[in-house]
């Protein structure tokens, strides 16, 4: 199997970085560096009594014929068998960090690098787990490789692009499926937990709801009820495959007010302006700063907030966007934007979307229910 990534984009970022060998074990780069694998059993908790369970992936720069994969023994059995492409899998009975560490740096050992310049992801990096590397590779040099990989994922192949067709539009489903609850005098609490079974069954991996019913701006699922005449928002992500989905739409318990309904119109104008902009070859800051006009156009601007940014395995990843960001859009690139406007006699109005930059513009990923008011009864 050949490696699911760019490999000569790999070796020319790790040369820009001075890196030798990458140490991956965040569980989004494995899932990048391997094609897709992570042991289910820990996919939502890594704990295993007094340590955590910490697998790794190594690639030297130039020879992925030399990449291995740290790996629990237990993911060795037929139902956990890793397909992969990575030539060299070792499985060890060590549950937790130390013991990986070290099985870590025997592979480096092995491979003749010992001096060499090693990629760590050092705001994820258990202290035990990098003090034994230190210890055992007392000559290596380890320097940060967070841009590194974080660039290596930016632009989207086309198989992740439907991943992410896929997962916005369930999050956009499983979020209608809260919605319609309201006339039956329920919880916000009952609400999430609606939008979380609703993204479950439609195969994705829940992370989180905000909601926020009436005039309060609370958005943690609570025991408040949304009455009638009260508006919501709900803000729901998940993943596939470890890709992200991320949005946020507006509901109303009967038909909103005038001002609910043009704080609604105002979000959208927002958003439909910044995304009208976007296309490859246009600056991020440019594309920031016509959302920040568009907000202004409003009269709300006191009131609200605009904000934009990449999306991936990761939240918050590139592209990023400010005034001076001069970086150009590129067809792959995965973006979110979210507008709000908080205004104390309605409530909290947000939408947010989610879009793939394309030849041309970009595509709406989960637009489902953008642009009109979900329950109305």
């Amino acid at each position: 199997m050949e490696p699911p990534y760019d490999t000569n984009k790999l070796n020319r970022l790790m040369d820009k970085a001075g890196i030798d060998l990458i140490l991956a074990h965040t569980p989004h780069n494995i899932r990048y560096l391997t094609g897709g694998y992570y042991f289910h059993f820990r996919e939502r908790i890594t704990a295993i009594g007094p340590s955590q369970y910490l697998p790794f992936v190594g690639i030297p720069k130039g020879d992925t014929t030399r990449a291995f994969q740290v790996a629990w023994l237990v993911e060795a059995c037929p139902y956990n068998k890793i397909e992969d492409w990575i030539p060299d899998i070792v499985h060890t009975k060590a549950r937790g960090t130390v013991g990986a560490a070290q099985i870590a740096a025997k592979a480096i050992r092995n491979r003749g690098l010992t001096k060499a310049t090693i990629g760590i992801e050092r705001a994820f990096m258990p202290a035990d787990a990098m003090d034994m590397l230190r210890k055992e590779l007392p000559e290596a040099h380890f320097v940060e490789s967070f841009n590194t990989l974080e660039e290596l994922r930016i632009i989207k192949r086309p198989n992740e692009i439907e991943i992410f067709r896929r997962a916005g539009q369930a999050d956009a489903e499983a979020i209608q499926e809260g919605f319609l609850l309201g006339p039956k005098d329920v919880t916000t609490e009952r609400i999430a937990r609606t939008v979380e079974g609703g993204m479950v069954k439609r195969g994705l991996h829940f992370h989180y709801v905000f909601t926020a019913a009436g005039p309060s701006m609370r958005r943690d699922p609570s025991e408040k009820i949304w009455k009638p005449g009260e508006i919501l928002h709900i803000d729901a992500g998940g993943s596939q495959m470890g890709y992200m989905a991320d949005i946020c739409r507006m509901g109303s318990r009967g038909k909103p007010s005038p001002l609910a309904d043009e704080l609604h119109k105002a979000c959208l104008h927002v958003l439909n302006k910044t995304r009208a902009a976007m296309e490859p070859g246009v600056a991020c800051g440019t594309i920031y700063r016509i959302g920040q006009a568009a907000l202004e156009e409003t009269g709300y601007a006191e009131s609200g907030i605009f904000d934009i940014h990449g999306i991936g395995m990761v939240q918050q990843e590139l592209p990023r966007f400010n005034l001076d960001e001069e970086r150009p859009l590129e067809s792959g690139m995965i973006v979110s934007l979210e507008n709000d406007i908080r205004y104390p006699e309605i409530g909290f109005v947000k939408i947010e979307d989610a879009v793939a930059i394309v030849k041309g513009g970009c595509e709406g990923l989960g637009d489902l229910g953008r642009d009109i008011w979900g329950c109305l009864d």
